[in-house]
């Protein structure tokens, strides 16, 4: 029996006496009496099925949540990965374009050479993007 238990059954026994018997003083032989009774008695044992019950059911909420700690691992890492694909797809077209454009800029300066600050701005815009792309790569690994 548990220290709440004994507490419990001591406390009902007193009310019931104060209240039903009209009694105000417990004597001391009389608890001790009472308290050799309660400790004599015999434990009540803990069913085992329904321990074994209790045991299966924490260890399935333990494997349910090192199931679910794995799933937002790989999620956060598919994420991840997810993003520095798009950082490399993104540096490869704006790289890409960059240079067909210089090789446009190239054939354009040796047949029209006055068209070619047309396409400057162009040229910077793809520029500027490679060197944000690069930028952005490289805090990635920060």
């Amino acid at each position: 029996m548990s220290a709440k238990a004994l507490a419990r059954n001591l406390r009902d026994e007193i009310a019931h006496l104060k209240n039903e018997q009209g009694i105000n003083a417990i004597q001391s032989d009389d608890l001790l009496a009472y308290l050799n009774r309660v400790i004599d008695a015999p434990e009540e044992e803990v069913d085992p099925v329904k321990l074994e019950q209790i045991r299966a059911q924490l260890q399935a909420n333990v494997e349910d949540r090192k199931a679910q700690q794995s799933s937002a691992l790989e999620m956060f890492r598919s994420v991840i990965t997810a993003g520095q694909n798009a950082i490399k797809t993104s540096l490869l077209m704006n790289g890409g374009a960059t240079i067909a454009l210089l090789a446009f800029l190239g054939k354009l300066t040796t047949e029209n050479p006055g068209k070619l600050s047309v396409f400057s701005g162009s040229l910077m815009i793809f520029t500027f993007g490679v060197f944000v792309i690069g930028l952005v790569s490289g805090l990635t690994y920060l």
